[in-house]
């Protein structure tokens, strides 16, 4: 992964690796494990919400079973996303206790 225009995309490998895949959506899957940073700064819900389009671009795919994969790796990074959100909140609120 890299950034373009200061926004995350996919390096020319990683599309070079889909492109050429004889299973794409196996691929896809492969490559979106890669979305989760091992490390970063800030809320981690907000970083996964940035890369969130770098996997709904397949959304359209001519592959069914790309446009399925896409569909289910969103679906599944959104419930993280919501997750990592409410833990922000819950941190948020017990800071301020504390202040």
């Amino acid at each position: 992964m890299e950034k373009q225009d200061g926004k995350p995309a996919w390096s020319e490998i990683a599309l070079s690796l889909l492109i050429e895949a004889p299973d794409r959506a196996v691929m896809l899957k492969g490559l979106a494990e890669g979305l989760r940073p091992s490390s970063w700064s800030g809320s981690l819900a907000v970083v996964l919400e940035q890369r969130r389009p770098l996997i709904q671009r397949f959304f359209n795919d001519e592959d069914p079973a790309v446009r399925q994969a896409a569909r289910a790796i969103d679906h599944s990074l959104q419930r993280e996303i919501d997750a990592e959100a409410e833990r922000d909140e819950r941190e948020i609120k017990r800071d301020e206790r504390f202040e």
